[in-house]
């Protein structure tokens, strides 16, 4: 009996065929025609959970900010500042602060907390004063 080499990679050929239509559709997910009943095309593995987790977290559309507040037309924002102020050897650090504009034209004043170099702690009222640009105390 003498085989020829056609024949025999056409056994070869078939007999690689069957495990290799197997493999193809329980790995890869690729459904061959003949292969019998159909499997999903999808089928999960931890990598490809990980690639789609990957990329729905990519995909998802970035938060946005609430808009930044304005600043009512009748406030002043006030920044740092020193002032001198009577009886106080040394010059008075005044924090950041806004004020509220009044209809004669003076400022409503939160009470502020004023500290001086050395440390000492100067409280001042709220009330009614002049414009912060037309005042020599806080």
């Amino acid at each position: 009996m003498t085989m020829s080499h056609t024949s025999f990679w056409v056994r070869s050929s078939r007999a690689l065929c069957a495990p290799l239509t197997v493999c193809l559709v329980l790995v890869v997910g690729i459904p061959v025609a003949g292969a019998g009943a159909q499997l999903p095309s999808t089928l999960t593995t931890p990598t490809s959970r990980a690639l789609n987790q990957l990329r729905d977290s990519s995909m998802r559309p970035i938060p946005t900010t609430p808009p930044a507040a304005i600043a009512r037309p009748d406030s002043t924002w006030v920044p740092d500042r020193f002032v001198t102020v009577p009886g106080i050897p040394s010059q008075v650090h005044i924090p950041a602060h806004w004020e509220q504009r009044l209809p004669d034209g003076d400022s409503f004043v939160p009470p502020l907390t004023g500290l001086t170099p050395e440390g000492r702690v100067i409280q001042f009222p709220a009330g009614s004063y002049p414009p912060v640009d037309h005042r020599l105390q806080p």
